[in-house]
């Protein structure tokens, strides 16, 4: 889902734009900068609706974590380019490789004032072959025993920080009707590696 999104909004959009201006306005790319005027005019659209996709997720989310008895912080910035600090000490400054190499925390679950269900963002790449990449990260608290049986089982990726144990999957985000059963299911994992 990702990277379709990516490929249409980022892509296929400003194509369609410049397409579009050639149709209408003949002898338009006769000079090289109405050329670059007109490539960087067409990422705004681009860019205004992958905020709109991403805007709507969050009350979807929100209303999941008031079901769920959690609080829901969307820690959402309209410049994606720079993320907001998350007010979470412990997922800003962590011991975990994982959250170390995250940009920024989105659609924050909140339980007794600690982080328990987030959005993770990372570049993964470089340069022009960049790409940002959302996983959904659940942590709980309590450091589990990791039994590589166990793992391998249940096919979550497990990182143990101080005092809290994060469980994650190598996949796009989850959507929000599975977060709740995903949850659900990291909690029974996480009681089984603690015994």
């Amino acid at each position: 889902m990702s990277l379709m999104r990516s490929l249409v909004v980022w892509l296929v959009l400003p194509v369609a734009v410049m397409f579009l201006t050639t149709r209408a306005v003949e002898g338009v790319f006769d000079s090289g900068l109405t050329v670059w005027i007109i490539i960087i005019i067409s990422f705004f659209p681009a860019y205004i609706i992958d905020q709109v996709i991403e805007r709507a997720r969050s009350p979807k989310l929100a209303a999941l974590a008031t079901t769920m008895g959690m609080q829901f912080d969307a820690n959402s910035s309209w410049i994606s380019f720079f993320p907001r600090t998350s007010k979470f000490a412990c997922l800003e400054k962590s011991t975990i490789p994982f959250l170390n190499k995250c940009t920024g925390f989105k659609n924050i679950f909140v339980v007794n004032s600690e982080p328990a269900i987030f959005g993770c963002q990372y570049e993964t790449g470089g340069g022009q072959y960049s790409t940002t990449v959302y996983r959904t990260v659940y942590r709980h608290k309590g450091e589990a025993v990791i039994d590589a049986d166990k793992i391998r089982e249940a096919g979550w990726k497990i990182e143990i920080g101080e005092g809290f144990t994060i469980y994650y999957q190598e996949k796009y985000r989850a959507a929000p009707d599975a977060i709740k059963e995903e949850y659900r299911q990291t909690q029974e994992l996480h009681k089984s590696l603690r015994t």
